[in-house]
C-alpha cells in the first residue's frame, strides 16, 4: 500500500469571457518588466470593467479552495492583484513564486503548445532532495518527479498554492502569447491556540 503525503493539488478548468470582456483587456497599457524578458501591465483588479471578469475567476478560486482544498468559508477570498502578460517571440518567465498570497493563477487569452507551458517546481526538489535529482527512473510519475509542466489552450484557468515556485518557457512562435494573471489572499481570523489574529488585506 502507497500512502501519498502532503501532496499538492493543481486546479485546472476552462470558461469563456465576453467580448466585452476581451475588448478591455486588449487595451490594457502594457510596459517591459523589470527583468526585460516579458510585458505586463499594472494591476488591473480595481478597475470597474474588471469586476465582470473577478466573478468569473472567483468561481474556480472558491471551488478550488473550499470544496477541493476543503479551507472554511469562515475565511473570504480576496483578491489583490490581476495583470495582464504578453509574451513576444522569445520572451519567458523566470523561477519565481508570488509573496504575501494564498491562491494564485493564471487564464489563458491567446497561447498554443508552442508559445510557453506553465511550469512547476517541487520546493522540496524531489522525492529525495536536491542531491538526487538527477536519478533514472523507469517512468516519471508524480511522486518522483520534482518539476511538471502543464500543457493549457485558450479559456484554461490554472490555479496553485501561491508558495508554489513556476516559471513559463520561451515563446517560439512570432505570434504573442496573452495571459491574464492573479493574486488571492483571504480575510478571517487565524487562530492557532495562543495567538488570534484578524487579517484584513488591503486593497
Amino acid at each position: 500500500m502507497i500512502i501519498d503525503l502532503f501532496p499538492t493539488s493543481i486546479y485546472m478548468d476552462s470558461f469563456e469571457l465576453s467580448q466585452e470582456d476581451h475588448t478591455n483587456l486588449s487595451q490594457v497599457k502594457l510596459s517591459r518588466n523589470r527583468d526585460q524578458c516579458a510585458w505586463v501591465s499594472s494591476h488591473i483588479h480595481l478597475l470597474d470593467w474588471y469586476q465582470s471578469i473577478e466573478v468569473k475567476v472567483r468561481k474556480h478560486v472558491e471551488q478550488y479552495v473550499y470544496n477541493d482544498i476543503g479551507l472554511s468559508r469562515g475565511y473570504n477570498m480576496q483578491c489583490h492583484g490581476a495583470w495582464l502578460n504578453r509574451n513576444d517571440k522569445g520572451d519567458y518567465t523566470e523561477i519565481h513564486h508570488h509573496s504575501n498570497s494564498l491562491i494564485s493563477g493564471v487564464y489563458y487569452l491567446s497561447v498554443n503548445d508552442q508559445q510557453g507551458r506553465i511550469q512547476f517546481y517541487d520546493d522540496k526538489d524531489g522525492l529525495f532532495g536536491r542531491y538526487f535529482t538527477v536519478l533514472n527512473y523507469t517512468e516519471p510519475n508524480n511522486r518522483n518527479s520534482h518539476r511538471a509542466n502543464v500543457e493549457c489552450k485558450n479559456g484554461t484557468i490554472v490555479l496553485f498554492p501561491s508558495r508554489l515556485k513556476h516559471s513559463v518557457a520561451p515563446n517560439l512562435l512570432e505570434e504573442p502569447r496573452f495571459s491574464l494573471a492573479f493574486d488571492y489572499t483571504l480575510e478571517g481570523i487565524f487562530d492557532a491556540m495562543v495567538n488570534k489574529v484578524n487579517y484584513v488585506p488591503v486593497k
